[in-house]
């Protein structure tokens, strides 16, 4: 611990969510014997700080110092005792003080540090930095509702004050925390802690827990790997021919680490903010975690080959998906239905009917029981199935940005509410904010009537390295357009 820790209340505690103790930091270097002033952490626009490689920062009398580490600030909801522990994480992190401070640190070794008086607020959190561009406006943090109180007005036909936004972050909320992706894996606290300060920082309104698709197929025996700072993938099926089907079982979501871990995050997330925004949490669809089972290209083969064996998989699947989706709903989350190989970039509309929409129902059925509605998101071009995705249950669609929100509308708008589809890797990981703000304007000029309702999004989730000032940008542009929506060309509409 640093100097004057050891005798700071619970210092001997459980490490913060997703630390681990770096090697070496068992001491601070320079810094001072009495208590430090308030640190406030403000996370800060990706890339436009670069974490200190260098042994000692100093940050002293100047309005906005920056101080440059290697730790997770846990803020107090975490810790009520009025003592923040900044635990060593293996990636360094950059934050800005809303308060002049003097200290030194040594890289990564910080391991803890006490409070000067007990925190106030962590109001910095819910705002943006203030060394943000004056051009990114503030509408995003003005809010009027809560997300819940959003929606409930929303489906009611009641006034609001924008629409429903939601850019669909995943690992992106590893670098609001300063986390590697990796650390996520297996670690409740801080894949509740990224989403929970990510929802804050932006405002947005779903949270969705999901790091990525594999997790169920790495619970029945999948290899995946799980680079440092990236986004996990599949190194190798579960099984390496047809005849091993047999052998197969479905993941329990009580023994399997990869789904209690989630669940855990979930019950976090509820328990901290789920009287004001709806929770989520993905659950990866039979056909999909089939082909995670014996692969993609096999996966496909056996739908022309050996169709049994393709329903033996989903029956498995399908097994899982619904003992997970069960365990979701008993916590009071909803499940979030995801089906990327299902789509019409993959599997011909006859295949999706036959391998995809019989074990589609089964989980809209159960969700439905449950008096929650379903969103279903498939990936691509799905202009060919959405019937069949509606006949399936799902209440909204999420639209992916290869298919077009208009011909959405009128094919289906009757039916479900729609969702999307700014594109996730053009527009928001490689535009501009204006781009960002064009393309929402595009979006809402194309389904903001569409009779079942509609959401701003993201066509699919976004990457990691997403800009801040780009999901800001999104939620900007929903509070300048407000609902009813104030667009040019648009003639303005009854919320009723």
């Amino acid at each position: 611990p640093a100097p004057g820790a050891a005798d700071a209340p619970g210092a001997a505690e459980a490490p913060a969510p997703g630390a681990d103790a770096a090697p070496g930091a068992a001491e601070a270097c320079g810094a001072a014997e009495a208590p430090v002033p308030v640190l406030v952490p403000v996370p800060v626009l990706a890339g436009s700080l670069n974490p200190t490689t260098r042994s000692r920062i100093w940050s002293s009398d100047v309005i906005e110092p920056t101080v440059e580490t290697g730790m997770l600030v846990v803020d107090e909801e975490i810790w009520p005792d009025g003592i923040v522990r900044l635990f060593a994480l293996r990636t360094p992190v950059t934050c800005a003080t809303e308060t002049p401070a003097s200290a030194s640190f040594c890289g990564s070794s910080v391991t803890t540090m006490r409070w000067s008086r007990p925190p106030e607020s962590m109001a910095a959190i819910h705002s943006r930095p203030k060394h943000l561009p004056h051009e990114l406006s503030k509408a995003s943090n003005n809010v009027d509702m809560t997300p819940l109180q959003r929606f409930a007005a929303y489906d009611a036909g009641k006034p609001i004050d924008r629409l429903p936004t939601v850019p669909v972050l995943t690992n992106t909320t590893a670098r609001v925390i300063g986390a590697r992706v990796s650390e996520f894996a297996g670690n409740a606290a801080l894949t509740a802690h990224g989403q929970i300060q990510a929802y804050r920082l932006f405002g947005y309104d779903v949270i969705r827990v999901m790091n990525d698709l594999f997790f169920m197929a790495e619970a029945m025996g999948a290899k995946v790997r799980h680079p440092i700072d990236e986004t996990a993938y599949l190194d190798e099926p579960a099984l390496k021919s047809r005849s091993d089907i047999d052998s197969l079982n479905p993941a329990h979501p009580q023994k399997a680490w990869q789904l209690r871990s989630l669940l855990e995050a979930t019950e976090i997330i509820l328990d901290r903010v789920g009287s004001e925004v709806p929770v989520t949490v993905g659950v990866v669809c039979p056909f999909t975690n089939s082909s995670h089972l014996v692969g993609a290209n096999q996966l496909a083969r056996l739908t022309l080959k050996d169709p049994a064996a393709v329903h033996r998989l989903c029956r498995i699947s399908l097994e899982a998906a619904l003992a997970y989706a069960e365990a979701i709903l008993d916590l009071g989350a909803t499940p979030s239905l995801t089906e990327p190989m299902g789509s019409g970039s993959v599997i011909s509309p006859r295949a999706f009917d036959e391998f995809v929409l019989p074990y589609l129902k089964p989980l809209t059925q159960l969700v439905h029981s449950r008096n929650k509605k379903v969103t279903l998101h498939i990936c691509g071009d799905t202009s060919h199935v959405w019937n069949s995705m509606v006949d399936a249950g799902a209440d909204c669609i999420s639209i992916d940005d290869e298919a077009n929100l208009h011909d959405a509308k009128h094919a289906v708008g009757e039916h479900v509410r729609l969702m999307g589809n700014v594109r996730p890797a053009s527009i928001m990981l490689q535009g501009s904010p204006s781009d960002v703000r064009e393309a929402v304007f595009d979006c809402i000029a194309l389904a903001h009537d569409n009779p079942r309702g509609y959401i701003i999004a993201a066509g699919c989730s976004l990457p990691t390295e997403t800009p801040f000032a780009n999901i800001w940008a999104m939620l900007d542009a929903a509070h300048e357009i407000g609902f009813p929506v104030n667009l040019p060309g648009i003639p303005r509409i009854d919320s009723a």
